[in-house]
């Protein structure tokens, strides 16, 4: 029903938009016109405005093009002569009276009448409607160009992104202990709203999500594996509810990463990055090559980059020494009825005897690493035809692979089940049977790797044809993602047969569990098994749109978009045998999954300017997901310009986030420490699988916004936005404790979801599932403001760019629990991360001549721990200083990252900091060099 009405209006718009164009033509007639030297477009508008006549011109063809200023008595026809002398266009007054502009035809003259290729302004700007300037927009928009790009120091978008203020619980430094299941895979966290919150985009297409989840069920684009950096033009991140424009995901915001277009010749780049003591580096090439023929009718642009990216080990840093402690060790500890006793041999290496419990503790910190090593490789190209000034047909390709090796303990701890060892074992030292609280590998034994291997492939097609009362522009696109992830576990039925003297190849062997015993390295390793995760996501995307050039009416000018998209995504997760049947000792077990959806959107987008000062967007899109779930999002903005150095703007939306196909198909298996009473309370680790429901709802947020832009970013400026988001039925995972506690209490629908073992009673696996089960109500501040200082061949320009959080409150419907996030971890929240209240920079820009340089101040806000005994964790305050020097194709650059060299702040945790706000590397040292030729 909501289709069919959305299809109503669109017509309806369109109806207008063509009636519209019967305008008048008034009798001849002069005006006094006093114009300023501005954009084509703009002062066509004006003059259309002026003497109420439609000006019909394709905004392809007045793209780039500056017009004189314009003064004086004149009619309409002589003002247009007058503004497009010089140009390569024309005019032509048809029988209603509308002008119509066209491409001048001078055969001699071809290359300057290709202006370059049409740019995509709604991937900057948030809206489908072409418009030339960007200098105010309705929407808060944060746009990092290849200059700042370069000034910031900084190579890797994640990071870039995750410095921003307006993101914090970002996934960029991953380790084996915070999201074991994404190491290697990059994202950020725009309002901290989620990692899927934020639509991302390539030149405005959709790339498929990354084919891992995290052990919370959230699935993400990895935004380090879709292009070169080289090849990059610019960011443009647009924040506030956007689904009436892009559909679902664009909840926080989009971000687009924008390739460049006018590139021709060949450019070359190297950057070494390396820590103070070189225990990290990271090493980088990168080319870009552009090729313009026929006068710029086809060109054709492709870039490459590598990446060596060596490993920051724990034992590197003191802060991380010490903070992993595990009482699953080896040596072990055996426990029977009425004994506890730690393998005689405690003490050796990195183990040690706890004291209080008598068991035999391993201090697994060492192993791991807070940077994982990375060789990553990417490359781009796209092909275009350009034959005029409106028409364009393009075909991109690329490809990324990225190997990723990240260490853990040399093998998991029998945490999912406690093995029994039987009294005749040789390595018994109590003479009866006892459990054996430990694991195969530790104490002697080097760290394990884990190493992932995902890769990314994109292409797309897309034709655009712009004429004087239409636009028109289909594409075609599809990417897939593909993960192999290899981590090693110990099998639960060799193990016992071992325990038992019925191991090894004959089946006659014992795994004497005591420290120092000579097991045969055969035997050891037959107890290890690979867990074979693939997984493999792909999304098909086809698009048209139809998009209308001004008109003008008594009420003032306006536009007009309609679109069809068409989405289909696929996933699949396969495993390795041992994992299906459920034979490990930690990882646990599960059965492969996958599934696909077909979404189809209908969208349409009105813009109406009343004055040259004040304009209104109205947006509309519907969305149906396999005819299971349709969701609606409108979105309304405001834009007034009184005064070139003054804009107010305001928006509302309601956007939305659907299911994934991952919270929709899955059967995510991982190991969760739950409290029981058949082990006295103690917390142990069990399987937990959570289960994929096809009857999820979407996640919807009510959004507004009010912002107030003041001055110009030549001279001194202010940006203030205020944000409000209201956001009801937030997918997350059931939390398995709450089942477990169900299940005690004697419900039958919870008992049936905790399995346990037959024999000891312990628990084996809990099913829980993804439910619509939470809401937030969050609103904040973000500013930018500047100044810049013109001196004799010097310029100065200092800035501050902050975000402030005034609330964020959680509702957990699930549990039952209301509480304010801000200012706090976060630990236990679902779909919450670590939210400091102040995220800010201060910047000292100067440049003198071919020289520029940058002074840094970024600075993070302290926050609490609220789990246990936590406490504060200090605000977090760093310096860095870049350099550049660009002279005749050449430029070189250096900088320092972290001046200070300041570790993070401490937190009671694994590895002792926090890895979603703060970077463990410290002081970072780089230079790069580029040349153009």
């Amino acid at each position: 029903m909501v289709s069919r009405w959305l299809a109503r209006v669109a017509c309806l718009l369109c109806l207008f938009c063509v009636l519209s164009a019967r305008a008048t033509a008034g009798e001849t007639d002069t005006r006094a016109l006093e114009l300023p030297p501005q954009p084509l477009s703009e002062s066509l508008l004006a003059l259309s405005a002026e003497f109420g006549r439609p000006i019909l011109f394709a905004t392809a063809l007045t793209r780039g093009l500056q017009a004189p200023a314009l003064e004086g008595l004149a009619g309409l026809e002589e003002a247009l002569t007058r503004l497009l002398e010089g140009l390569p266009l024309a005019f032509r007054v048809a029988a209603s009276g509308a002008v119509v502009l066209s491409a001048a035809p001078v055969a001699t003259a071809k290359e300057a009448s290709l202006p370059p290729a049409p740019e995509e302004e709604v991937l900057v700007t948030g809206s489908h409607i072409p418009r030339d300037s960007q200098k105010h927009l309705p929407l808060q928009r944060v746009r990092v160009d290849r200059d700042e790009m370069a000034l910031s120091g900084i190579a890797e978008l994640g990071e870039l992104l995750g410095r921003l203020p307006s993101t914090s619980g970002n996934q960029i430094q991953v380790h084996n202990l915070n999201q074991p299941l994404t190491a290697g895979a990059t994202t950020f966290n725009l309002r901290n709203l989620g990692l899927g919150a934020a639509l991302v985009l390539v030149d405005g297409k959709r790339p498929a999500r990354a084919a891992v989840a995290t052990t919370e069920g959230e699935t993400f684009v990895d935004v380090g594996n879709l292009v070169p950096a080289i090849a990059l033009e610019a960011i443009d991140v647009v924040h506030g509810g956007v689904s009436a424009i892009y559909g679902s995901d664009a909840v926080a915001g989009v971000v687009n990463l924008q390739t460049r277009e006018q590139f021709r010749g060949l450019e070359l780049a190297l950057r070494q990055q390396s820590t103070d003591s070189a225990d990290q580096a990271d090493t980088r090439a990168s080319v870009l090559a552009g090729q313009w023929w026929g006068g710029g009718e086809l060109r054709w642009l492709g870039a490459a980059s590598f990446l060596h990216r060596t490993a920051l080990s724990t034992e590197d840093r003191a802060f991380a020494r010490g903070t992993a402690i595990s009482s699953l060790g080896f040596p072990g500890t055996f426990v029977s009825a009425d004994q506890v006793r730690a393998d005689p041999a405690c003490g050796v290496g990195n183990s040690r005897v706890d004291p209080a419990t008598g068991f035999c503790q391993l201090d697994i910190s060492g192993y791991f690493d807070l940077t994982p090593r990375e060789q990553r490789l990417q490359w781009w190209t796209r092909l275009e035809h350009v034959p005029s000034a409106t028409q364009r047909a393009s075909v991109t390709l690329a490809y990324n692979r990225a190997e990723v090796g990240v260490r853990a303990s040399p093998s998991f701890p029998f945490a999912r089940h406690i093995p029994e060892v039987p009294a005749h074992n040789p390595g018994n030292p109590l003479g009866e049977a006892a459990y054996f609280y430990g694991r195969v590998l530790g104490v002697g034994s080097p760290a394990s790797l884990t190493e992932s291997d995902y890769q990314h492939a994109f292409v797309s097609a897309e034709v655009e044809r712009h004429m004087p009362l239409l636009s028109l522009r289909a594409s075609l696109s599809h990417s897939r993602n593909t993960a192999d992830y290899e981590r090693r576990d110990t099998l639960r039925p060799q193990l016992e047969a071992a325990l038992d003297g019925r191991g090894g190849p004959g089946g006659d062997q014992y795994w004497n569990p005591l420290y120092g015993s000579a097991n045969d390295p055969a035997l050891v390793e037959s107890l290890l098994a690979e867990w074979g995760m693939r997984g493999r996501s792909s999304l098909t995307v086809a698009e048209l749109l139809a998009s209308t050039d001004w008109y003008t009416t008594a009420a003032g000018q306006h536009a007009v978009a309609l679109g069809l998209q068409f989405r289909r995504e696929g996933l699949r997760h396969s495993f390795g045998r041992a994992f299906n049947e459920g034979r490990f000792l930690n990882l646990g077990g599960g059965p492969d999954f996958g599934g696909s959806q077909r979404v189809s959107a209908l969208f349409a987008e009105w813009h109406q300017r009343f004055s040259p000062a004040l304009s209104v967007e109205l947006a509309l899109r519907h969305e149906d997901y396999d005819g299971r779930l349709g969701v609606f999002s409108p979105g309304l903005t405001l834009l007034w310009n009184p005064r070139p150095a003054l804009a107010l703007r305001s928006a509302w939306s309601r956007s939305f986030a659907a299911p994934t196909l991952f919270q929709r198909v899955a059967r995510q298996s991982v190991s969760t420490a739950v409290s029981d009473q058949q082990t006295l309370n103690t917390p142990v680790f069990v399987n937990i699988v959570a289960e994929g429901s096809r009857d999820l709802q979407a996640a919807v947020a009510d959004a507004w916004s009010a912002g107030l832009s003041l001055g110009e970013e030549g001279a001194a400026y202010l940006d203030l936005d205020l944000w409000h988001y209201t956001v009801d039925d937030l997918i997350f995972k059931e939390p398995a404790q709450l089942i477990v506690d169900a299940a005690q209490a004697g419900d039958p629908s919870a008992m049936a979801r905790v399995r346990r073992d037959p024999l000891t009673g312990h628990i084996e696996r809990v099913t829980t599932a993804f439910v619509n089960g939470a809401s937030v109500r969050t609103w904040g501040v973000d500013g930018h403001l500047g100044r810049r200082y013109q001196f004799d061949g010097f310029s100065l320009g200092p800035s501050a760019r902050f975000n402030w959080v005034g609330a964020y409150r959680v509702e957990d419907h699930v549990r039952g629990l209301t509480r304010d996030a801000v200012g706090q971890l976060n630990a236990t929240l679902p779909g919450v991360r670590a939210l400091p209240r102040w995220r800010g920079q201060l910047q000292l820009d100067w440049q003198s001549g071919g020289h520029q340089g940058r002074l840094q101040v970024n600075h993070v806000d302290a926050y609490r721990d609220e789990s246990g005994e936590g406490g504060d964790i200090d605000s977090h305050t760093t310096l860095d200083a870049h350099y550049r020097w660009t002279r005749d194709g050449w430029s070189l650059g250096a900088g320092v990252l972290n001046l200070t060299d300041r570790d993070p702040p401490s937190v009671r945790g694994f590895l002792g900091y926090d890895s979603r706000t703060h970077d463990p590397r410290g002081r970072l040292w780089y230079v790069e060099l580029n040349r153009r030729i």
